[in-house]
C-alpha cells in the first residue's frame, strides 16, 4: 500500500477515476488505497472545487463545474446542474450548462428527475431566447475557442436545440 503516491495521483486527476484509469492503467490501483480514504479525498476535492466554483466566472467556472460533476453520480450531477442553473450566468455559460444537463436525459433516471430536467431546460431556453445574448469575455480569450462562431445566429440555433 502506497497512500502517499495514491494521494498524489488522485489529487492530480481531481479524483476522476476514469481519467486515472485511462491515463495510468493500473499504476493507481497498485497503490491499494482503501475506499474510505478515497471517499475522504473525494469529499475534500469536491469542497475545493466548490470553493473554486464560487470564486470564479466564465470559462474557468465552467471548467470547475465540469470537474465537480464528474465526481458525482448521474443523479447527483443532474440535480447539481438543476440547482446551479438558478444562479446568474452569462448566456454562453448557461447554454453550456443546459447542454450538459440535456445529456443526462440519456440515462435511466426516475421520472420525477427527468421531468425536473425537462422543466429546467424549458425555463432556461425561454430565458435565453427572450433576453439579449451575453458572453463572458474569458471565452473570447480561450485558445481552444479562438475559431468558435460566437454569433447571435449560432448561439440562438444552439439554444433552440435544447
Amino acid at each position: 500500500m502506497d497512500i502517499r503516491k495514491g494521494k498524489k495521483i488522485f489529487y492530480s486527476y481531481q479524483g476522476n477515476k476514469m481519467a486515472i484509469d485511462r491515463e495510468l492503467n493500473d499504476e493507481y490501483s497498485k497503490c491499494k488505497v482503501p475506499k474510505a480514504i478515497e471517499n475522504y479525498w473525494k469529499s475534500d476535492i469536491l469542497s475545493l472545487l466548490q470553493s473554486k466554483i464560487n470564486a470564479s466566472k466564465g470559462s474557468e467556472k465552467m471548467k470547475n463545474i465540469t470537474s465537480y460533476i464528474h465526481l458525482l453520480s448521474i443523479e447527483q450531477g443532474s440535480q447539481y446542474l438543476i440547482d446551479i442553473l438558478k444562479n446568474k450566468f452569462d448566456t454562453f455559460s448557461r447554454l453550456i450548462l443546459c447542454e450538459t444537463l440535456k445529456q443526462f436525459l440519456k440515462y435511466n433516471l426516475n421520472i420525477v428527475l427527468k421531468k425536473r430536467i425537462i422543466d429546467t431546460l424549458s425555463e432556461n431556453k425561454r430565458q435565453m431566447l427572450n433576453n439579449p445574448i451575453s458572453i463572458d469575455e474569458s471565452y473570447l480569450k480561450e485558445q481552444y475557442l479562438k475559431d468558435y462562431d460566437f454569433s447571435t445566429a449560432n448561439l440562438t440555433r444552439r439554444i433552440s436545440n435544447l
